[in-house]
């Protein structure tokens, strides 16, 4: 009886796409998971919610994550062949480390590193005479006062040269790392570390000088000079280890009775909270915790130096890449037209496009190989071309568009294993890197259509944050989310432009854009505003209307398809207030609502677009009381229900800015600037002596009138009697119209080193001599 019961559970399994499960621990315990809920919705094929909570009341079992993870695939499964299931809800896991232990073990093993340190402290000149002593010195402060994970503390550790710490200049001791393990050292993040690791890496850097800047700044521990592919995340990891496993076998480990961790690994996660303890906010100590980190901006200086003068209408030094005419022609620009709004997918999109794909090379498995996980047999390419046709079929039912990543990734898995380049079990391997959840959970997987280079580089960069991968495993995703994209860009598909793919250096590495990391200061605005007043032959109409363009650009972040989408009904403007709503935007996410009177830092900013609101307002009422506000766009020719082009609004001022300040920057990079200035304005509304650490921080936009105002924009969201220091960056997300605080972070913020450095200061708190170590 039991054989038939679980050959019938089998079959089911099989009929919703788990047969590739069959004859693991992995299938055992999905037919364990299944017979709990045949036990509940057997006879109707139905099970309600009432039902499913009693289901988890009555197994406890189910409730741990991997059971649940387990239930929630299964009944989603069931849903898709035609039964009615309740899902599970899930749990929302917090954007960043609780700021304490959660269990008296976590607190226990968190003790222990701290005494780690006591005892690092006393022998610190004993470990900074060896060179394995000094990595492993460098590795343990980076992760207990910086708070990189594991596989950022290897990364930097692996690839930092000589050249990538300042000696000199402001903020000495900063030093740059490459964003993550597949990009080159031109795209980095920087920002100034904590004693004593700032000490540590300067006279590091001072006994490799002489190597010259090439040269690996712990090369003297891993017996290189030059950064080279043997010399990996890897092999520093192997090193901490040894050294670990000396420490712990010293007199003075065992006299104190340090109960260290047995890998370096587990010194990591063990480490999380002491940067807390120190007075580091759990959200900066997010930042470094993996891969990739955020994208420094190009060829800008942010930090102060009281020996240069702060530059006001500067261009970029003619060598940048960032000046005019260093590259052919201007960076692409995302035209109005090209623009497709996308609508909220169905919330078992995501799930459902994965399980279809599985479903596809699990069908491919059992009927058209002779050997599990191998490749198709040419004898059975009539049962492939069947079931790859059935996939795209059911494709189509979860996404009309027909050029969703459902769609694309079925075609070219299908080209794939059609043409006998990969077997089955290396597209499983790609389903699992590249086809993950959290690709379909973007709105933009409904239609490929939609994706820029922004696009791309946002993905990509959440693709990629895994804390497990390797920095060889980096690299083996990036080429191969790259043959998908091309094959995505390919003349025959053409789902995505060519011009909106990374490229790639001689080394592999991905190319840096320098176009996406170009930022405008607030000084160069104010330059452009005022060489536009001078400006001989324009109407001050026209003047206006062009400085409110490139104000919503720079200021408020629209996006130039947003800037021509407004009417004049999406301005509510008021004697003490100037309020814009964005109703049609690419992405739900980008439908908000704008408090400029709040953002905007100063008269020069608010004049010009109060004044042209008001003149277009009254223009449209003048048109009579037939004409509606909502029926005319606010910037452009005054035609009824007709959207201006790109070159009727954008071309003139964007192309009169770039001019002017003799900088390659297309309108997106308004918004990258407006997400960089807002981001270090934030935090200086909160940190008084901040704005004194900052190049530019005697501008209007950083004087106590406008912090308060930003302040205020803060508060009306939270709680009365409360700031809004802790989710300041959600409200400026929210601004921006992104739907996680991870494009603003890693795509978009630009700026994000002086405000880690400011706030790592509270961690330079060091001791070489204490008289005792603390006892558990």
């Amino acid at each position: 009886m039991q054989v038939d019961h679980d050959e019938k559970t089998d079959q089911l399994l099989e009929e919703i796409g788990f047969q590739g499960t069959f004859g693991g621990n992995e299938h055992m315990a999905l037919r364990k998971v299944l017979r709990a809920i045949l036990a509940v919705g057997s006879k109707g094929q139905t099970i309600s919610p009432q039902q499913l909570t009693a289901l988890r009341k009555r197994e406890p079992w189910l409730k741990t994550d991997a059971n649940a993870k387990r239930l929630g695939r299964l009944l989603t499964g069931l849903n898709r062949v035609g039964w009615k299931c309740a899902i599970p809800p899930q749990t929302v896991k917090p954007p960043r480390p609780m700021a304490l232990p959660a269990t008296a073990k976590e607190a226990s093993q968190s003790a222990e590193i701290h005494r780690l340190e006591q005892l690092l402290r006393r022998q610190w000149q004993d470990h900074a005479s060896h060179p394995s002593g000094r990595l492993f010195l460098a590795g343990v402060l980076l992760v207990t006062r910086v708070g990189t994970g594991d596989q950022v503390a290897c990364g930097i550790l692996s690839r930092l040269r000589v050249m990538d710490v300042h000696d000199a200049g402001p903020a000495p001791g900063r030093f740059r790392t490459p964003i993550h393990g597949a990009a080159s050292h031109a795209v980095c993040h920087e920002f100034v570390p904590p004693e004593p690791l700032k000490s540590l890496l300067l006279r590091q850097r001072k006994r490799r000088k002489r190597l010259g800047g090439q040269a690996l700044l712990f090369g003297d521990a891993t017996g290189t000079v030059n950064e080279d592919s043997s010399i990996n995340d890897t092999m520093v990891r192997r090193l901490l280890n040894e050294y670990l496993a000396e420490i712990k076998r010293s007199d003075p480990a065992r006299e104190h009775e340090i109960a260290l961790p047995r890998t370096w690994s587990g010194l990591v996660a063990s480490s999380h909270w002491l940067g807390r303890e120190h007075g580091v906010p759990p959200a900066i100590l997010q930042i470094p915790a993996t891969y990739p980190l955020p994208k420094s901006a190009l060829d800008t200086e942010l930090w102060f130096d009281p020996r240069q003068p702060t530059p006001r209408g500067s261009k970029p030094p003619p060598d940048s890449v960032m000046r005019l005419g260093q590259r052919p022609q201007r960076i692409g620009e995302t035209r109005a037209d090209q623009i497709t709004i996308i609508d909220e997918p169905r919330p078992d999109w995501g799930a459902s496009a994965r399980l279809a794909m599985r479903q596809f090379l699990h069908q491919v498995e059992k009927r058209c190989m002779t050997r599990k996980g191998g490749k198709v047999a040419p004898s059975k390419m009539k049962a492939f071309d069947s079931a790859l046709s059935s996939s795209l079929d059911e494709a189509d039912q979860l996404a009309p568009s027909g050029r969703s990543v459902l769609h694309l990734g079925l075609h070219w898995l299908g080209l794939r294993l059609g043409d006998r380049a990969i077997a089955v079990s290396t597209a499983l391997t790609y389903l699992g890197r590249i086809f993950q959840r959290k690709l379909f959970d973007q709105w933009e997987s409904l239609d490929m259509a939609t994706w820029d280079d922004e696009t791309v580089d946002e993905i990509t960069a959440q693709l990629i944050s895994d804390k497990r991968w390797s920095t060889k495993t980096q690299q083996d995703f990036m080429e191969t989310w790259m043959q998908f994209l091309r094959f995505c860009a390919s003349e025959d598909i053409q789902a995505i432009s060519p011009d909106d793919l990374p490229s790639w250096n001689n080394d592999g590495s991905a190319a840096a854009r320098p176009g996406r990391r170009t930022i405008i200061t607030p000084f160069q605005f104010d330059h452009v505003l005022d060489s536009m007043d001078k400006l001989q032959g324009q109407r001050s109409l026209e003047r206006d209307e062009h400085q409110a363009i490139l104000i919503l650009g720079f200021y408020a972040g629209l996006r130039s398809s947003e800037v021509l989408n407004l009417t004049a009904a999406d301005v509510l403007s008021t004697h003490d207030e100037l309020r814009i709503n964005v109703l049609r935007s690419k992405t739900p996410a980008g439908r908000r609502a704008i408090p400029l009177h709040l953002i905007l830092p100063s008269d020069r900013a608010y004049q010009p677009l109060a004044r042209w609101v008001a003149h277009r307002q009254a223009r449209v009422r003048n048109l009579g009381r037939s004409t509606r506000l909502d029926d005319l766009p606010l910037f452009g020719p005054l035609e009824r229900q007709r959207r201006p082009s790109w070159d009727e609004v954008i071309e003139r001022p964007l192309d009169f800015l770039r001019e002017c300040l003799q900088t390659d920057i297309d309108f997106h990079g308004l918004r990258h600037s407006a997400a960089s200035w807002l981001v270090l304005r934030a935090y200086a509304a909160y940190h008084s002596d901040f704005k004194q650490t900052l190049r530019h921080g005697d501008h209007p936009s950083f004087q106590d009138p406008a912090l308060g105002r930003l302040r205020e924009f803060f508060e009306l969201f939270e709680p009365k009697g409360t700031d809004g220091k802790e989710r300041m960056l959600v409200h400026i997300a929210k601004v921006l119209g992104h739907s996680t605080l991870q494009s603003l972070m890693l795509t978009y913020a630009h700026t994000l080193g002086p405000i880690q450095s400011h706030a790592l200061r509270t961690a330079s708190t060091w001791s070489q001599h204490l008289d005792r170590i603390a006892t558990t």
